[in-house]
């Protein structure tokens, strides 16, 4: 989701000791002057020293602090002098930091910052509804990013955030407080505890009209949209989803909260609701903001985003293009929110599969973050990433290798070698290695991304279910098939304590694991997980998804399995259709559609109408990938044993052998393809004798 955020006014004080004067022995007068970022004084500040206020500043911002040195001791220039803010102050502001250094005579004041606690309450909500809130949420560069863009406009810097974070916790009043102090700093699961405190208080101030009817709501939604926050971050959320409509059902037409729940609901696969809340969000942002908006531009986006997710290609496409025209309008040609916006737009565009449309996108976006943030910032390594995926689509394996391990380094110099960003560059590089048949590198690197997301997530977090079934996939492929299924098996777990029994996520889990136990002949087990997940998948997301397209395939072929072609065959066609509907007739889906129902016709011995879906299917794949690609091989291979089978061994040979030659050229020695295509190559030749 797009990020944005709004800068709102924020008073910070500037306190200088302009000088000492005697009055007694064993006291010494600090005389102090309040005075705003841009030299304007602050009257009514109080100030502390062990117990002893100062008066209020005057209307030249002055006022003179008591310090009172014990017997044998003494206040010389440059000795540290904590303050202290009385309680009726201390109420309404905070010190920055609480230290100030004593001047010498004729040096210049020392000075000190205060913070309002209202304006650190703002922008806290300024970084939570500056969230994205899809995939992981905002990375902590991100939000520092947000953070500091916002405190810079008042003159404060790295450092005075980061003490004033700190300072805000240690001199919380409230449960509140303590909360939006550790949401700043990152840590979800530990601020946790003091939302819902506060939250419990809000509602009991409500119901017993303590306070206002509108000040008590407003303490319960954002109470209830903090706690929302949190919950979502550390995944869970159906839960998250519960807060955020707590806070809606007391005011409607937050925008910021109606995000969030858009969110949630779109990662719980609830899309009619989702769909509902992001459409109302959008409407409400066009009304408030006109039609040419950051905001809007955050709500076409995150509809576009559900669209592309149920299907919708055609709807979502021209809402990602006026997002992206916004964002550049707003931000000019080459800021961070028009990278955002260019990949949204290629990653539609690679799963259309128009790879040429999408490359040059994230390419220029890529640009755009080495420009702005410099070659090893965090958004560069997403570009990267985005870009080898795409390589890796077209076969260029060579060229997105070292993308994605620039990528991973760049994110352990970030965020150290511990974080989730590097456990997902390392199972980013592990599927290349598993593709390119380097599968003990693959498996340390995939084992070593679980231990980091089990260590930062904990082990029932819907994102360590899907790296579990990563590992499973790669121990299914080196035929460690028990390993594979524990795994498997657990994955499910998670995903349905995480979502419930009916989730998109649960589905997968199912396919993964029907596939596990069809491929250990255990297919009349395997056949009821089949069918569940195309359940679950046809009621979340209609009977014309790819993704029903694929249980579909499953299914079938479970049923090809076991000689069940009739049952088999209105599933193939059914799934090839959809796909057709989705991608168009040209897509590599398509293809693979094309070659499952081609199989069943060559087993069920129409011969003809196999072969014309064989061919259909090689030129799709050459069309898409160019005339090397692994897929070719294994199409030039599906029509070459159709022609072996009709006794065309003449036409069959040089298919045979363009299909070795590419996957000798693509694939590594030992890889499963490479070997069956050798296979059916020596046993053409033993059937051709040794005179050809």
């Amino acid at each position: 989701m797009t990020r944005t955020y709004r800068l709102r006014s924020l008073l910070i004080l500037f306190v200088c000791v302009q000088g000492l004067t005697a009055r007694a022995a064993a006291d010494i007068v600090v005389a102090i002057k309040a005075l705003d970022p841009q030299g304007v004084v602050v009257t009514d500040i109080r100030f502390a020293y062990q117990g002893v206020a100062s008066p209020p500043t005057t209307s030249t911002g002055v006022t003179e602090l008591r310090v009172t040195v014990a017997s044998g001791e003494s206040l010389q220039p440059g000795s540290a002098l904590e303050l202290d803010l009385p309680l009726e102050i201390a109420t309404k502001w905070f010190l920055i930091n609480d230290t100030i250094h004593v001047p010498g005579p004729g040096q210049p004041p020392a000075e000190a910052v205060l913070f309002k606690r209202s304006d650190m309450r703002r922008l806290a909500e300024e970084v939570r509804d500056a969230q994205p809130t899809r995939e992981g949420g905002l990375t902590p560069e991100d939000r520092q990013r947000v953070v500091l863009e916002y405190a810079a406009q008042y003159g404060l810097s790295q450092e005075d955030l980061v003490a004033a974070i700190t300072s805000f916790r240690e001199t919380a009043k409230d449960p509140m407080d303590d909360g939006v102090a550790l949401f700043l700093a990152g840590e979800f699961a530990q601020a946790e505890p003091f939302f819902r405190i506060a939250l419990e208080r809000a509602e009991k101030r409500k119901d017993e009209a303590e306070k206002s009817k509108d000040e008590a709501e407003a303490d319960v939604v954002t109470a209830a949209g903090y706690l929302g926050s949190v919950l979502h971050e550390q995944g869970r959320y159906a839960e998250a989803a519960a807060e955020f409509r707590k806070a809606l059902a007391l005011k409607p037409d937050d925008p910021g909260v109606m995000s969030w729940l858009g969110g949630s609901l779109f990662e719980l696969g609830e899309w009619p609701e989702a769909e509902f809340v992001f459409r109302r969000g959008l409407t409400l942002s066009e009304a408030s903001f006109g039609p040419n908006h950051p905001e809007v531009a955050m709500g076409l986006n995150n509809l576009a985003l559900l669209l592309q997710a149920t299907n919708r290609l055609a709807e979502a496409e021209p809402l990602f293009r006026r997002a992206l025209e916004i964002q550049e309008a707003s931000f000019g040609p080459n800021h961070p929110e028009v990278a955002m916006g260019l990949n949204n737009l290629a990653l539609l565009l690679h799963a259309t599969n128009r790879f040429a449309e999408a490359e040059p996108l994230i390419r220029r976006a890529l640009e755009i973050h080495e420009a702005s943030f410099g070659p090893n910032h965090p958004n560069v390594a997403i570009g990267l990433n985005n870009l080898a995926l795409l390589l890796g689509a077209t076969n260029r394996l060579a060229e997105a290798e070292p993308l994605f391990r620039r990528a991973l380094e760049i994110d352990k110099a970030s965020f150290g070698p511990n974080h989730p960003r590097v456990a997902s560059g390392l199972n980013n590089l592990a599927t290349l290695l598993q593709a390119t048949n380097r599968l003990a590198e693959a498996e340390s690197l995939t084992r070593r991304a679980l231990e980091i997301l089990k260590a930062s997530v904990g082990p029932n977090h819907p994102n360590f279910a899907w790296y579990l079934n990563n590992l499973a996939t790669l121990l299914e492929g080196m035929n460690r098939l028990t390993e594979a299924e524990s795994l498997t098996r657990r994955a499910l777990e998670i995903h349905e304590a995480s979502f419930g029994p009916n989730h998109p996520s649960v589905a997968v889990g199912l396919n993964n694991l029907a596939h596990l136990l069809q491929a250990t002949n255990r297919l009349a087990e395997a056949v009821p997980l089949i069918r569940r997940a195309l359940e679950i998948d046809e009621a979340s997301f209609g009977a014309n998804h790819p993704n029903v397209a694929r249980d579909l395939n499953n299914l079938a072929a479970l049923l090809h399995d076991t000689n069940r072609f009739a049952e088999a065959e209105p599933l193939f066609r059914r799934a090839l259709e959809i796909d057709e509907a989705s991608f168009g007739a040209n897509h590599p889906n398509v293809a693979r559609d094309l070659n499952n129902l081609a199989t069943l016709l060559q087993a069920t011995y129409r011969i003809a109408e196999a072969e014309s879906l064989f061919r259909r299917a090689l030129e799709i794949d050459e069309t898409s990938f160019g005339a090397n690609h692994p897929n070719v091989a294994r199409d030039l291979n599906n029509l070459a044993q159709l022609l072996q089978a009709t006794n065309r061994l003449a036409e069959a040979e040089p298919l045979f052998r363009r299909a070795m030659e590419i996957a000798q050229f693509s694939l590594v020695s030992g890889h499963p393809w490479l070997i069956t295509i050798r296979e059916n190559l020596q046993a053409l030749e033993e059937t051709q004798g040794p005179e050809r």
